[in-house]
């Protein structure tokens, strides 16, 4: 085993997978690929909004790369990592980068964003589950809870 894919929205609750990577990546001298996926083909009410000009897409991936860097200092200190910034939709980026890098676990934090969202369109760990050929750990933030409207 060499590779572990480490997925983040930059959330507080995609953080909580972060523990469980560094424990298997350390146990088995495994290197962590951080990755972020920006998706310009969709917009959310705020994270995206700003994307419809190439000059402001530009600008969100030099934050993306600035921000992975922080999280990789800040989270993953003696860990061998690294961090890579994708674009796409983002369960067909993760489960792509997986089959590229012949990874051996992609590690997902499990949260919703809505549950109108989540009801509506699934999330992207469901969707990465279902469809990867890749293992893939899905973490449960235990501090949020799906509830329905």
């Amino acid at each position: 085993m060499d590779r572990i894919i480490v997925t983040t929205d930059f959330s507080l609750s995609s953080r909580v997978a972060y523990p469980k990577a560094i424990a298997i990546a350390s146990g088995f001298d495994m290197t962590i690929d951080l990755i972020h996926v920006l998706n310009p083909n969709f917009v959310p009410p705020l994270y995206y909004q700003e994307l419809a000009f190439p000059v402001e897409i530009e600008k969100a991936k030099s934050r993306c790369k600035t921000q992975l860097k922080k999280e990789l200092g800040t989270y993953f200190g003696n860990t061998v990592s690294e961090f890579h910034l994708l674009e796409g939709i983002p369960f067909k980026e993760i489960i792509d980068y997986g089959v590229k890098t012949n990874a051996d676990m992609i590690i997902m934090a499990s949260h919703g964003h809505s549950a109108i969202n989540q009801l509506l369109f699934g999330s992207t760990v469901d969707k990465v589950v279902r469809k990867s050929t890749v293992p893939v750990l899905s973490v449960r933030d235990t501090g949020r809870s799906f509830e329905l409207p």
